[in-house]
């Protein structure tokens, strides 16, 4: 179905990209919606400590604010609860994961977004995802198509991403967001890579990863909002080249001690893709019975090992001109593994 008929008017016919490019005055409201999350609470931290704009939190748990901010507890995926936030911001940044599905909160959340930016139309910066892209292969720029083809989640985010870019959100799609405190590219890799579970994988490793340091994620954003001389539209974000997820595994491994660095055949991978299923039973029961993720199996799942080997490459020039440092690839590994060993 069209979104644009599932529920929520937009309130008017796609144009021009609203907002970003003049930059935000002194004083000025910025909302992170998905504040609770791994790039929204170190946005809403770093927009905090600025001296010219109040920042603003949500999320759906009761308490998540911190020094600096202010925090609202809101269901970014109802259009009654952003609906009086919104209005009450000068700028909006959504760091919403949610759920999958043509119904689910990624697609929901756009819809009110879209609804929000039809009525009141000001700057928003949107966190999509690389997954938008879905199964293709080769040099990716922004104005390839989104396939979203590779399960749930990208269809939702290629979903979201169309409906936002066609109502003149600014859209980011970052690679593999990884760092020192999060779990999914860094903490959970490291606990694989130390136990011996994940190495030099051969051939299905040689896929290209498209690293991007989240403390770069959270720069991209504050330069699109904050600088004048900056045009909204899509954005991919990748700083690490043609760095392989072999390379990245070993370069990991060094950086955690883990070595000598495990190859694995084939056999092994088939192992594992067969051992997925239980696991993933384990991991739901371990959840239920309040065992943090840190303390799980760990598992690599068919759709990781997939990832593993796609010739996917992004290209960021258009996120070169935002003029962001980005984080060296060694130095963003050498750090996350010093926080997740501290005293190594």
């Amino acid at each position: 179905m069209d979104d644009r008929r599932a529920g929520i008017a937009t309130g008017r016919s796609p144009q021009e990209p609203i907002g970003i490019g003049s930059g935000i005055v002194s004083g000025q409201r910025i909302l992170v919606l998905g504040s609770e999350g791994y790039v929204g609470s170190r946005l809403v931290r770093r927009l905090a400590a600025l001296d010219d704009v109040s920042a603003v939190g949500s999320g759906r748990s009761a308490g998540g604010g911190g020094p600096g901010y202010d925090y609202v507890r809101c269901d970014a995926a109802r259009l009654q609860a952003v609906e009086p936030l919104w209005r009450e911001a000068d700028a909006v940044v959504s760091c919403v994961r949610g759920s999958n599905g043509p119904n689910g909160s990624i697609v929901r959340n756009a819809r009110v977004l879209a609804h929000c930016l039809g009525q009141w139309p000001k700057p928003l910066v949107y966190l999509s995802s690389m997954a938008a892209y879905g199964d293709v292969e080769g040099e990716i720029d922004e104005t390839s198509p989104l396939k979203g083809d590779l399960g749930g989640y990208s269809r939702a985010k290629a979903r979201a991403d169309r409906l936002l870019e066609a109502e003149g959100a600014t859209v980011l799609r970052p690679g593999i967001i990884y760092g020192s405190d999060g779990w999914e590219w860094s903490g959970r890799f490291a606990r694989l890579l130390v136990s011996h579970r994940l190495g030099d994988l051969g051939a299905a490793g040689d896929g290209f990863c498209n690293l991007i340091h989240v403390d770069d994620v959270v720069s991209a954003v504050v330069k699109l909002l904050l600088e004048a001389g900056h045009h909204a539209g899509a954005y991919n974000l990748a700083s690490s080249g043609r760095m392989t997820w072999n390379e990245y595994f070993v370069a990991f491994a060094i950086a955690l001690g883990a070595v000598p660095v495990r190859r694995f055949g084939s056999r092994r991978l088939a192992l594992e893709f067969f051992a997925a299923y239980p696991l993933k039973v384990a991991d739901a029961l371990a959840g239920c019975f309040g065992v943090d993720k840190e303390r799980r199996l760990n598992r690599l799942s068919p759709n990781l090992i997939r990832l593993f080997g796609q010739r996917l490459l992004l290209v960021s020039n258009r996120a070169d001109g935002l003029g962001v440092a980005w984080t060296d690839v060694g130095d963003g590994l050498a750090a996350s593994a010093a926080a997740l060993q501290p005293g190594r």
